[in-house]
């Protein structure tokens, strides 16, 4: 047989178009019945005739599951998770309307692992001199990027993973390394000054703990798992209402959320850094107020290094070269 021979499908027989042909392991698929494969779908090029033909009848199949699915809570933005509670499915769709889409319901208990996926993208930026050089600055800057996912392991026979983004475009964030030196100094943490990167973190924790908690979910607590609730003694106020463990009567309850708790007593922390005592302050964003450095100048002097006109950062250096100059 030529190069270009007409070719038909082996699942539904149809004549197979140019560049409509879809490999398998032992014959081809056209591109109609592959789009009624699942999405999370990649096996083709290994899977059989006979592996196809099962998977679309389970396809089939599915579409009543759909038709039964009633979502209670959605999370996501890119794409979302369907979550029915009632019957513990879940069904993923980047579409408004999924009913169209015949979408895999998924048993909450096929879920056999969930994690957080933060890929991170580092590009140092440089300065020109008036020649056209570029040059460090000193401190180095640099700009990240950040992307998020949720990574879905399943036990189905289909496929065993799905990932989910959370976000379009990647989230953007400029600094020097040791700007947020305050946080222990870890390059992990320079994400956390944008509000988007705390956003999508937080959204991924959140599906995390409402894939991973097994039809547990109690309505009003946001994804929380059930715990068993406290009775007041009689004439004692009613302890704070939710599944969280409670605290003894006349106590603050632990922060709502998925921050680590503090003992009673203790002030909550905020976001996951260490806080100071009470009394003191918390520590200063820069270096304003850090003993040893001189008065910030505030008025515009010539840099002697790059010949720059501007105005010496709170160390005396030059924002443009990283040079002291005062």
């Amino acid at each position: 047989m030529g190069l270009f021979s007409t070719k038909f499908c082996d699942i539904c027989g149809e004549k197979i178009g140019l560049l409509g042909n879809r490999k398998l392991e032992d014959g081809n698929l056209c591109k109609d019945c592959a789009n009624k494969l699942s999405p999370f779908f990649s096996e083709r090029r290994k899977s059989t005739i006979e592996d196809i033909k099962s998977q679309l009848a389970y396809r089939e199949e599915n579409k009543a599951a759909v038709a039964a699915f009633r979502p209670s809570r959605t999370l996501g933005t890119v794409k979302k998770v369907y979550i029915d509670d009632n019957a513990g499915k879940f069904i993923i769709s980047s579409s408004a309307k999924w009913q169209n889409e015949n979408p895999d319901v998924i048993d909450l208990s096929q879920v056999t692992n969930c994690r957080l996926d933060v890929q991170e993208n580092r590009k140092e930026l440089k300065w020109r001199d008036k020649e056209g050089k570029e040059f460090s600055y000193n401190p180095p800057r640099y700009k990240f990027e950040y992307d998020f996912a949720v990574i879905i392991n399943v036990n189905s026979p289909w496929f065993d993973e799905i990932i989910v983004g959370l976000n379009n475009r990647a989230i953007a964030v400029e600094s020097a390394l040791n700007q947020f030196s305050m946080y222990g100094g870890q390059q992990q943490d320079i994400g956390r000054s944008s509000a988007e990167y705390r956003e999508c973190e937080g959204m991924g924790e959140m599906i995390i703990m409402a894939l991973m908690q097994r039809g547990q979910y109690v309505p009003g607590n946001y994804g929380a798992p059930a715990y068993p609730q406290q009775q007041p003694f009689y004439g004692q106020q009613q302890p704070v209402q939710g599944n969280y463990p409670q605290p003894p009567y006349g106590q603050q309850p632990p922060m709502q959320g998925n921050y680590p708790q503090q003992p009673y007593g203790q002030p909550p922390m905020q976001g996951n850094y260490p806080q100071p005592p009470y009394g003191q302050q918390p520590p200063m964003q820069g270096n304003y107020g850090v003993p040893g450095y001189p008065p910030q100048q505030t008025q515009p002097i010539v840099c002697p290094l790059c010949k720059a006109t501007t105005v010496p950062d709170v160390q005396g250096r030059c924002p443009y070269c990283g040079g002291r100059i005062i």
